[in-house]
């Protein structure tokens, strides 16, 4: 499973041609978060346009807060492991995401 970005579908493919394993499957779900107005930006930028932004915790309008990200993080984990579930033989399975998913998913227990 990958995320719609073009670097987790480069990743996902390398990890599946190595294992020999197919098909790929799309969960937008664990898509990054929407950073709003700093979505695109560098920190080095985010400190040039919204100055004391990052040092003290605020955030721009449009930022996707942690409660939305984990909702649907959740909502995709548990589409992942319902499709898996009536499968007879373990099954491994390689979630590819982003780094601003995977804190909030660390937050559940599965």
């Amino acid at each position: 499973f990958y995320t719609a970005a073009y670097p987790a579908l480069i990743m996902a493919t390398i990890i599946s041609d190595a294992l020999a394993v197919s098909p790929l499957h799309l969960e937008a779900d664990l898509v990054e978060r929407d950073a709003g107005a700093w979505s695109g930006l560098t920190r080095s930028a985010i400190d040039e346009h919204f100055p004391g932004y990052l040092a003290n915790g605020t955030r721009p309008e449009g930022y996707e807060p942690d409660d939305v990200v984990l909702d649907r993080t959740l909502r995709a984990v548990d589409r992942i492991i319902d499709r898996f579930t009536p499968v007879r033989d373990p099954a491994t399975v390689v979630v590819i995401t982003h780094g601003g998913v995977m804190p909030n998913w660390n937050f559940a227990t599965y």
